[in-house]
């Protein structure tokens, strides 16, 4: 079973790697970089020029149902949230297929219920609280990052454009420092992704930067908003 799942992976890995070359060599010959909707036209027209205009239809119709297969073949809720009994899908009395004994794992409906399911859920709400859309990486806002000496200390933080609205995660209880913001105009807070609540905070000027600490022993958001 082991031979047979290595024999596989090295055949597709093979065939995927020439079909990526295939497209880019012709992508690259036309000096043509698609996107969106465009990239799929695009793939298409690599059969049509070579096979005739009958092959579009297969084309497309092979994308459709590798794309749709990929959905339940690994969908986004237990990519997102990987309790162990949701990415397999896991009914009642069923083993996870060569995993071996599922014993205490739980149901995929039981574990849609779990803390952490909830908590995307949260997730969700959050960010959907901003425009996020126009939020991007803002690192050059950080002192100094945490996570260069530390893997799990590392510190995400993004901004809109004109620094109206600022985010920054940090997963474990530490100090965040700070710089190039006028502190003095901005609502600072605390989101609480567990209990889905927020905290006032505050911050402590150091010559020409910033710092505070959350103030619960857990990851948090720290979320700054210029008031208009």
């Amino acid at each position: 079973m082991y031979l047979d799942a290595i024999v596989a992976m090295i055949i597709y890995t093979i065939v995927t790697a020439a079909f990526y070359l295939l497209g880019a060599s012709i992508l690259y010959g036309n000096e043509d970089i698609p996107s969106g909707n465009q990239l799929i036209e695009t793939l298409a027209n690599i059969y049509t020029q070579t096979l005739g205009e009958n092959a579009r239809l297969a084309f497309i119709s092979g994308a459709f149902f590798v794309l749709f297969s990929s959905v339940f073949a690994a969908p986004p809720s237990g990519i997102t949230y990987g309790a162990n009994g949701i990415w397999p899908w896991l009914r009642e009395g069923e083993e996870i297929e060569n995993h071996g004994p599922s014993g205490g794992t739980h149901t995929w409906r039981e574990s849609i219920d779990f803390d952490g399911s909830q908590q995307i859920g949260y997730l969700h709400e959050f960010i959907n609280g901003f425009d996020w859309t126009e939020l991007r990486p803002a690192n050059q806002l950080l002192v100094e990052q945490p996570g260069e000496k530390v893997f799990n200390h590392f510190i995400a933080i993004i901004a809109n454009e004109d620094r109206s609205t600022v985010s920054v995660y940090t997963p474990v209880k530490q100090v965040i420092n700070l710089r190039s913001l006028d502190l003095h105009n901005y609502k600072i807070q605390w989101y609480n992704p567990i209990s889905n609540s927020y905290i006032d905070g505050k911050l402590e000027q150091s010559g020409s930067t910033f710092k505070v600490e959350n103030s619960l022993d857990q990851d948090m958001v720290l979320v700054l908003e210029k008031i208009q």
